[in-house]
């Protein structure tokens, strides 16, 4: 029996309400939201049943605008996923949570009790600008139509010259694609492109898009499948999105009566930590001479400032996610290995507290972050003392990977 929900009841869950039977793999052009929200795999099931018992915490006046925009674009959503994933750590860590409650005229994201201390939070996620982020989402709608295409014994290598304003239909793409290949292939199986007859690169146009194409050649894979595509399009985190999210934040309460924390994310490529503190105190700097490379201290010039010249004092730390793209990122952590082959896991998070913060938060309220305070005149880390998935009662892995 479906169980059908209907009008206001709507606002009491993230996700649709029907039997799902779609096993597909997403695409790029389909939001994180739409994505988890048709997929009949296992592991995805298993995250919606835990964000919507997460989201049964909130407070019910809150539930609708953060449902609206979790349900949204991905920028919208890696915002309120970002939300709801700090609310519910709140909720176990610390007592009291209040969701935008009403001090003195501002409404912060949330405000706790940890100890006998009362303090605030707000949370932001590092994105790109809107029409950044317009142009990236054209351009998942050409890898689509790219990926659509079978590359028969070729292994497809694309790189974006230039992105235009208007979206090509898939079909162009699709037609230009399979029309070359069609030449580097011919009808007796042979790689024609091997013996020079047709080249291996191609450049396909329109309007102000412009793609370039590489085939190579590879052998047929023994169940006979299409090769996929590779799409070589680098990526760099940078780092003034995150000091853009962080001041934004900062303005907005500059003299706070209590510790005040920024929660802050990347909203797609993970990053070192090293981005944050970067962020944070300053670059580390290297200095070429006669005897090679030596690294100089940092510059400083960050977001906290120096001793000299201290800044953003009522900000009293800031916790740091390297990435909340979807629900597979919330509890994810990396693997590093050591000289001697062992291995030991990364965290995701990093609470960095500030050196010079008009009132400093208490150590150790995020036992699952790697934590970073000014010691003895150096930045001191000190390991997370429990998993994520520990803090809320989550296996590891969660949601897993069973499609």
């Amino acid at each position: 029996m479906v169980e059908i929900i209907e009008g206001n009841n709507l606002n009491h869950f993230l996700f649709d309400c029907y039997p799902r039977t779609d096993r597909s793999v997403g695409h790029r052009a389909e939001t994180q939201f739409d994505f988890l929200n048709r997929s009949a795999w296992r592991c995805a099931e298993i995250g919606r049943e835990t964000l919507e018992t997460w989201f049964a915490n909130l407070p019910v006046e809150k539930k609708a605008d953060l449902r609206g925009r979790f349900r949204a674009d991905d920028g919208q959503h890696s915002g309120a996923l970002l939300e709801l994933v700090t609310h519910e750590i709140l909720r176990v860590v610390t007592k009291g949570v209040q969701v935008e409650p009403d001090l003195d005229g501002k409404h912060p994201d949330f405000s706790v009790i940890y100890g006998d201390t009362r303090f605030i939070i707000e949370c932001t996620v590092a994105q790109e600008l809107d029409e950044k982020f317009g142009s990236l989402k054209k351009e998942r709608v050409v890898w689509d139509a790219i990926n659509s295409v079978d590359a028969g014994t070729f292994k497809l290598i694309v790189r974006f010259v230039s992105v235009g304003d208007k979206q090509p239909r898939a079909s162009m793409i699709r037609r230009f694609l399979k029309g070359w290949l069609a030449f580097l292939f011919d009808d007796s199986g042979s790689e024609s492109g091997q013996s020079g007859l047709h080249s291996m690169t191609n450049t396909w146009k329109w309007q102000d898009w412009e793609l370039e194409f590489e085939a190579i050649p590879i052998n047929p894979p023994a169940n006979g499948g299409a090769i996929g595509i590779t799409i070589v399009q680098p990526k760099f985190v940078n780092d003034s999105r995150i000091s853009m999210a962080l001041e934004g934040k900062s303005k907005k309460y500059s003299h706070p009566q209590a510790p005040y924390i920024i929660v802050v994310a990347e909203m797609n490529k993970p990053a070192e930590e090293s981005v944050i503190l970067d962020v944070l105190f300053g670059a580390e700097r290297w200095l070429l001479d006669d005897f090679g490379f030596s690294l100089l201290p940092r510059a400083f010039d960050g977001f906290y400032g120096s001793s000299s010249k201290p800044r953003n004092q009522h900000v009293s730390a800031v916790l740091y996610k390297r990435s909340m793209e979807n629900v597979w990122s919330i509890c994810g952590y990396r693997t590093r290995y050591g000289e001697n082959g062992s291995s030991f896991p990364v965290p995701d998070w990093y609470l960095v507290h500030n050196p010079a913060a008009n009132l400093p938060l208490p150590k150790g309220v995020f036992t699952f972050a790697a934590e970073y305070i000014w010691q003895s005149k150096k930045l001191t880390r000190i390991e997370p003392a429990r998993t994520l998935n520990d803090v809320l009662g989550l296996p590891n892995p969660w949601p897993g990977e069973d499609y």
